[in-house]
């Protein structure tokens, strides 16, 4: 099973150390994993952006949020429906490659529309409401968990992560897994100082990155399926925060700066950020992580004798 170095018995821990791991990923190699890779991030951005003319508010403008677009209704279908498609693209690739590619490939089409969307600003001119985005956040999360599930059922479960052995290790990890997500709040809150939109998408990249690194490290035997969701709903506790600093008055609260920066990302930057992020850092971790079947596959080829 996965284990750092030391676990085995073989090194004392104060020898402890980390040992890269090689790629599990013998389906594709190369030029060709490029190219798929490059063609996947290209499909699912246009099946997301092809949802923008639904989201337009009342303004005129593309909105900032969903649920305060000119219909609500049809603009969580169309956002919902280009997610689906980039889902069934992430799928595919994920198959061909790993379920982590195909994840971030899927938060990359999400993020591609993100880039298109209003900002905190224009929620705030617009006489919007903190409480929303909340709520909306939460929709998200759901999103994200269906997307989640869809790609990891098609392309299968990550081969390099051996279950635990019985079901309590089994959900405590799981927990312990889903609950590394915590960690990316003071990130979001040392980098979301702004409401350009690069930066807010950096901030839940960056916060969501560590959050899988961690929680790839605390329950290196669980299958990561509800890390990329539980990171995107953590950013409703940032705007819920944010609606209890500032109340009613958003307006007022964004030309004196008073919004906390955790209320700066719109949900769907944390849906992206929590796609792309979790997978880089999931992928990250394999780094600081060993397979004892490696060793053992090492041990036995050394034992062969070689022929001359």
């Amino acid at each position: 099973m996965w284990s750092l170095a030391a676990r085995r018995g073989t090194e004392p821990i104060s020898q402890l150390r980390f040992r890269p791991l090689a790629s599990t990923n013998d389906t594709m190699t190369g030029w060709k994993r490029h190219i798929v890779f490059v063609l996947g991030v290209v499909a699912a951005a246009a099946a997301c952006v092809a949802a923008i003319s639904f989201t337009i508010s009342p303004r005129g403008t593309i909105g900032p949020t969903l649920l305060q677009a000119q219909s609500p209704a049809a603009a969580v279908i169309a956002v919902s429906l280009g997610l689906m498609g980039a889902t069934i693209v992430g799928a595919i690739v994920g198959r061909l490659t790993n379920a982590l590619v195909g994840l971030f490939i899927v938060g990359a089409g999400l993020g591609a529309l993100a880039f298109r969307f209003g900002s905190i600003g224009d929620l705030a001119f617009a006489n919007g409401s903190l409480m929303f985005l909340a709520v909306e956040t939460v929709i998200f999360s759901v999103l994200v968990l269906l997307s989640t599930y869809v790609v990891y059922k098609i392309a299968g479960p990550l081969e390099d992560i051996d279950p635990p052995e019985d079901d309590y290790n089994k959900t405590k990890s799981l927990f312990l897994s889903a609950a590394a997500a915590l960690i990316m709040l003071p990130i979001v809150w040392f980098i979301a100082t702004s409401e350009l939109r690069g930066q807010t998408l950096a901030a839940t990249f960056f916060g969501c990155m560590l959050a899988g690194l961690a929680s790839r490290l605390i329950a290196p035997n669980t299958q990561p399926k509800l890390i990329f969701a539980t990171a995107c709903l953590v950013g409703a506790v940032g705007h819920v925060y944010g609606a209890y600093v500032v109340g009613t008055n958003i307006e007022s609260a964004f030309i004196q700066e008073t919004i906390p920066a955790l209320s700066m990302p719109l949900p769907i930057d944390y849906a992206a950020g929590a796609l792309m992020g979790v997978s880089m850092g999931l992928g990250w971790a394999r780094s600081f992580l060993h397979h004892e079947q490696d060793e053992t596959s090492q041990a036995s080829a050394a034992s062969v004798p070689q022929k001359l």
